[in-house]
């Protein structure tokens, strides 16, 4: 992916993320006789529960990792971690990205308005007017971005 999002990518990040099971992420190994060792990504089974999806008999895993070697440790150890931990901040990342989204529509609009304000020759009470209009403006996009998302706690 580019160093800035499209619109179109962060839409589809929003996306997935709204279908994707709901965070909190947690890595975990599964170490029995029966089965060689296996890193897993699970969530917690209340999380399962209020979706109506929980299992009794298993354990509630997301994902099973695994390397074309099969090697184990520290490779597959900093995945899960990364992994989880993306995951579970990705719902506060997007409210980020679309925080700074609606900051940039609003720098914009004020650039364009100070550009006519000067065009027009306008005098200290229109500059006053537009500067009191755009902190509101910027305080409401602060505001917003501050609010938790579903799921998050601030």
């Amino acid at each position: 992916m580019p160093a800035e999002l499209t619109e179109e990518e962060l839409a589809e990040l929003e996306r997935l993320n709204e279908e994707a099971m709901p965070p909190p992420w947690c890595e975990d190994r599964i170490d029995d006789d029966s089965f060689c060792a296996l890193d897993v990504i699970t969530v917690p089974r209340a999380i399962l529960e209020e979706i109506d999806t929980a299992d009794p008999d298993h354990p509630p895993i997301v994902a099973y990792l695994s390397h074309p070697d099969h090697s184990e440790g520290v490779a597959r150890d900093a995945d899960a971690k990364l992994i989880v931990a993306v995951r579970n901040a990705l719902p506060a990342l997007l409210a980020s990205a679309r925080a700074v989204r609606n900051v940039e529509r609003i720098v914009g609009g004020m650039e364009a308005d100070l550009a006519d304000l000067k065009e027009d020759g306008a005098n200290i009470r229109a500059y006053a007017h537009a500067l009191e209009t755009w902190t509101e403006s910027l305080n409401e996009a602060l505001t917003a971005a501050a609010e938790p998302t579903d799921g998050e706690e601030r």
